[in-house]
């Protein structure tokens, strides 16, 4: 459940998102983010969360806290809350790197301190006058530095037995983280709060469109030219014959029978 911060703290007890990685918005397989004390000594802490680092088991994620440069102390305790609280009953953690996780609460916004109680984020402190609580808890170590128990850095995965968690479920939740042994002297003691940056999801690249191949023009059948016709040949010129017209033939006809006749009187004679 997220808790309101920006009521219990204000203004000057907080720098939620302070130092956001160039990948945190971009990319979806972190959300990475930084904040300042609210209370005690100076101290600053950087904290991700991730769901592709390698060996992770599907739908696990990778929580990894540490002191921010310049600072030294002791990471005792990290509270967070989660957006489903349904889930919380079937949570557990393990630590990476040799990171003892001495103990862990789940608890629907009743969790302020965890592994004993020192070990807490209680206190009104001098910015603040309510306590504020949590969904989650985890305890690193004994709660103070000593050898082999001193976490300038610690990681740990966080797994559900029937639910594969995502980062969607831990984005804009509020976080605080316990310090111990703070300073070059190691005495010093913090508190810190901040808020989780915006799960982005990344969207994939569509892929280009391939350019559609240019279609072959199409191919003209050429058509055979036609044979020229062959000329032809000129008719030779054939003369108009005379034809006697008919008054004239009969003449012609009557003098060739008179003739006869008369030839044939002489032979009588």
């Amino acid at each position: 459940m997220k808790s309101n911060l920006s009521k219990l703290v204000g203004s000057a007890v907080l720098a939620a998102g302070l130092a956001l990685a160039s990948s945190s918005a971009a990319n979806a397989a972190n959300l990475d983010f930084s904040f300042d004390q609210f209370t005690g000594d100076a101290a600053e802490v950087d904290i991700s969360v991730s769901d592709t680092a390698d060996g992770l088991g599907e739908g696990d994620l990778l929580f990894t806290v540490k002191v921010g440069e310049g600072y030294i102390a002791d990471i005792t305790g990290l509270y967070f809350n989660i957006s489903d609280d349904s889930l919380l009953s079937g949570l557990s953690v393990a630590g990476l790197n040799g990171v003892d996780i001495s103990a862990t609460e789940f608890n629907a916004n009743s969790v302020s301190k965890v592994g004993g109680q020192y070990n807490n984020l209680n206190g009104g402190g001098r910015n603040r006058g309510d306590d504020v609580a949590f969904d989650i808890g985890v305890a690193f170590g004994g709660g103070g530095a000593s050898p082999g128990d001193d976490y300038q850095e610690a990681s740990f995965i966080l797994s559900h037995n029937s639910t594969n968690l995502t980062l969607s479920q831990f984005s804009l939740q509020d976080f605080g983280v316990r310090l111990k042994s703070v300073g070059a002297n190691r005495e010093g003691s913090s508190k810190l709060l901040g808020t989780s940056t915006e799960y982005v999801a990344e969207i994939p690249e569509t892929p280009e469109t391939p350019e559609t191949p240019e279609t072959p023009d199409n191919p003209v059948a050429e058509i055979p030219e036609t044979p020229e016709t062959p000329e032809t040949p000129e008719t030779p010129y054939t003369p108009p014959q005379s034809v006697p017209e008919p008054g004239m033939t009969g003449a012609l006809g009557l003098l060739a029978i008179g003739g006869l006749c008369y030839r044939k009187r002489n032979r009588k004679s």
